[in-house]
């Protein structure tokens, strides 16, 4: 059987969805996965939830061609990255 992955957005009071899909023709083993898999659902959520906040912060969700300089702000967010992690593995180690 195949199984595909797909995101939904259902308006109920508007009586109206819309379907995405994410990945298509997955084996049966592929769909177990993927039913199992909460922590990536969770990075999922917080993907999108990145996303609506950065494009209500901006005015626009990310896109290609935009005028955001998208590797100077991953390079600051890295930088940002390796602080937190030498921060917990230092608090960590001395604890």
């Amino acid at each position: 059987m195949s199984h595909r992955l797909s995101i939904r957005i259902l308006d109920e009071d508007k009586n109206w969805d819309a379907d995405w899909t994410i990945l298509s023709s997955l084996t049966d083993e592929e769909a177990q996965i993927v039913k199992e898999s909460a922590i990536t659902r969770e990075v999922t959520a917080a993907l999108w939830r990145k996303q609506i906040d950065g494009a209500k912060e901006h005015g626009h969700a990310m896109q290609l061609g935009d005028d955001v300089d998208a590797l100077r702000n991953a390079l600051d967010e890295t930088i940002d990255l390796a602080q937190y992690l030498m921060k917990e593995l230092g608090e960590r180690d001395s604890g």
